[in-house]
């Protein structure tokens, strides 16, 4: 693992360090298509020591820093190797700060919501939504019509993939012969993965544990398949490993800056090849015909509650802090995120088993920090030259944050 500046020892120093804390973390690594003596080295020689492995990391942080690479690779790499040593930090059982954890991960600051900013949106949903009860009671009603037989899910699902997958090769150039697998699940912290598998390939696992809604399937789509995770991991593939012979470009990590580029880019493709309204109106005209579905509000009903719960959506940042600042009890933040929600009782405990899990109990920033990365682009630079770059670049979140701001 000793890495020498100005040469591919940097990056496979940096992609073997991967591999030696993912056997110390399994699931460190998202995603691995490397050359598979590594790999095979690495569990060979199972749990190096943490110390070892933190003096080595060090090494190679001031190999980055040394080397001759061009500016963008070098600042990339430089902040995923700063995240490594964080993760290193943890695992010997440092004593970090939540903040200065999520800072260290993944190169933003994470940032309490005010609750006033969800009282207002409850109240604008509590205006459009039909029915009668709670909030929680009617959007979980709003949702019920929608819920399709699992026995339909896979094929609606492919459905919608075909729909994402031709609008995103019209506009970005995917690898002629990537291709994706979709597989439902059960009992698992999230609702869907994207299985980065290397070869232009991906398997998105599709969660099953609550209904399936049909009204969820196309943006569910374009966030983990097309032009969302698996279209910029196939892209970047191509581009930085296979074109550019960039090494470190085979290894996909968890906790990392990168990770807020990604969930940027998920978070946002539907908005990339859909125009605003464009969307809902394909599902209303091919797929609810196919589930024998019908939406009984307006589109721009629709597309209002549709905003506002997107809002709403950014109540776990709060139950994360909630969670790992304040030491609240499970049963106060679950109260805390049906407040807020058309969540059930057992989404609600999901979405705290995902908070608390070591890998992910800091990830929920992600999310939203890279969705107003990207909207603040759109708007400046537009859409289509925002995902070529985001799609095909290694960037963090302070290099978007310099774009913005050049």
């Amino acid at each position: 693992m000793t890495a020498t500046p100005n040469s591919d020892a940097v990056g496979q120093a940096y992609v073997e360090m991967a591999l030696a804390i993912e056997q110390h973390q399994p699931g460190t690594i998202d995603a691995y298509f490397g050359p598979s003596s590594w790999k095979a080295a690495a569990e060979a020689a199972g749990k190096r020591p943490l110390d070892e492995l933190a003096a080595r990391a060090r090494e190679l942080a001031a190999a980055v820093s040394a080397s001759d690479w061009e500016p963008q690779r070098k600042h990339f790499l430089s902040k995923q190797v700063a995240a490594m040593q964080t993760s290193l930090r943890l695992l010997a059982g440092a004593s970090v700060p939540f903040a200065a954890e999520v800072e260290a991960l993944y190169d933003i600051t994470p940032v309490r919501v005010d609750d006033a900013v969800f009282e207002e949106a409850k109240r604008e949903l509590e205006g459009l939504l039909p029915g009668d009860g709670s909030l929680n009671e009617r959007l979980r009603a709003l949702r019920k019509r929608f819920e399709i037989p699992l026995e339909r899910a896979l094929e609606l699902f492919e459905c919608a993939k075909e729909e994402t997958r031709a609008r995103t090769r019209a506009l970005f150039a995917l690898p002629a012969e990537e291709d994706v697998e979709l597989r439902l699940v059960k009992d698992k912290p999230w609702g869907a993965y994207n299985w980065y598998r290397g070869g232009h390939r991906s398997l998105i696992e599709l969660n099953t544990d609550s209904p399936v809604h049909v009204n969820g399937m196309v943006g569910l789509l374009a966030h983990e398949g097309y032009p969302g995770h698996h279209t910029e991991h196939a892209i970047k593939e191509q581009a930085l490993y296979e074109q550019r012979g960039w090494i470190e470009a085979c290894v996909l990590l968890i906790n990392a800056p990168e990770c807020v580029v990604s969930e940027g880019i998920a978070t946002s493709a539907a908005e990339a090849i859909f125009e605003e309204g464009e969307m809902e109106q394909w599902m209303r005209a091919e797929l609810y015909p196919r589930a024998g579905v019908q939406d009984i509000l307006s589109l721009e009903d629709t597309l209002k509650i549709q905003r506002a719960s997107q809002v709403l959506g950014r109540v776990g940042n709060n139950a994360a802090l909630m969670i790992h600042v304040d030491g609240q009890p499970d049963d106060v933040v679950i109260e805390y995120l049906l407040r807020y929600s058309g969540r059930t009782r057992e989404e609600a405990a999901r979405n705290i088993r995902f908070m608390k899990d070591p890998l992910f109990r800091s990830y929920i920033f992600t999310y939203s920090y890279g969705h107003d990365l990207m909207k603040a682009l759109f708007a400046k630079y537009g859409k289509r030259a925002v995902f070529e770059r985001a799609l095909s670049e290694p960037l963090t979140p302070s290099g978007l944050r310099a774009w913005l701001s050049a």
